[in-house]
């Protein structure tokens, strides 16, 4: 069958080129992450100027920060964008949302289950990856306050930006299902880079997480869940390694 010379090439729909600009955007500055993240040449930077230790820990501090500018400034100020009008309360940056109780049961559930599950798997472990990200061989008070300032600060950016950039604003174009969906897989495909492991479990944890950051209209049970996993995982990592230590603040510098 021929198509008419005057039917357009993409029959736009209600939405359609916005949504297409929000996950074109996301795409976008999810690689500016990693791909510069991710990059020996910058760790090696941060080795050479600092040395392999305070380098450790200056690198960690950028990783975090650049994906604070990313995700939680950069990301909503083009949501802001590409949707006029709406504000941050309106991508879910609201304490306990629009059921307190519900959210507050959540972050009391899932929050030691997180950590109980950070704990088992560490134990067990024998190589352990990526983690802590501070590859520093002796920790003080001070490192753990880095490793806990950064990932509180990245994480709540980080879910800013799935929980709330990519779910609010496209649910009403997409629906709840198709957006906890879509933003799920891309949850579980932001992990492929740390592992299968990882990757298959944030598709799960990503389903759950959705739906209740739609259920609730908060994305607080997710950032604290998430953190909930992130900082035990790093201090069990710390912990369980055979080459790692902790030094009194009198006898060590961060």
């Amino acid at each position: 069958m021929n198509t008419p010379l005057n039917t357009p090439l993409f029959p736009p729909g209600p939405g359609d080129f916005a949504l297409f600009l929000t996950y074109i955007t996301a795409i976008i500055l999810f690689l500016a992450y990693w791909l510069l993240i991710d990059s020996p040449k910058i760790v090696r930077s941060f080795n050479e100027k600092f040395g392999d230790d305070r380098g450790s820990v200056f690198y960690f501090i950028f990783n975090k920060g650049w994906g604070t500018i990313l995700f939680g400034i950069a990301a909503p100020a083009a949501a802001f964008i590409i949707f006029p009008g709406l504000s941050l309360p309106d991508l879910g940056f609201k304490f306990f949302g629009t059921r307190p109780v519900i959210t507050l049961i959540w972050i009391g559930i899932l929050c030691p289950l997180a950590i109980l599950s950070a704990w088992l798997g560490a134990r067990k472990k024998t190589d352990f990856g990526r983690y802590p990200e501070i590859r520093k061989k002796t920790w003080t008070p001070g490192t753990i306050i880095v490793h806990v300032s950064g990932w509180s600060i990245y994480l709540l950016a980080y879910e800013l930006f799935f929980r709330g950039v990519l779910i609010f604003p496209v649910m009403g174009l997409t629906g709840p299902w198709a957006a906890a969906g879509i933003n799920a897989a891309l949850y579980s495909a932001a992990h492929v880079p740390k592992g299968a492991r990882e990757a298959v479990g944030a598709l799960f944890l990503g389903i759950l997480l959705s739906l209740l950051t739609i259920y609730t209209g908060t994305i607080w049970i997710a950032f604290f869940t998430h953190l909930a996993l992130a900082l035990p995982n790093g201090l069990f990592a710390f912990h369980y390694r055979q080459d790692t230590r902790l030094l009194s603040p009198a006898r060590g510098r961060n």
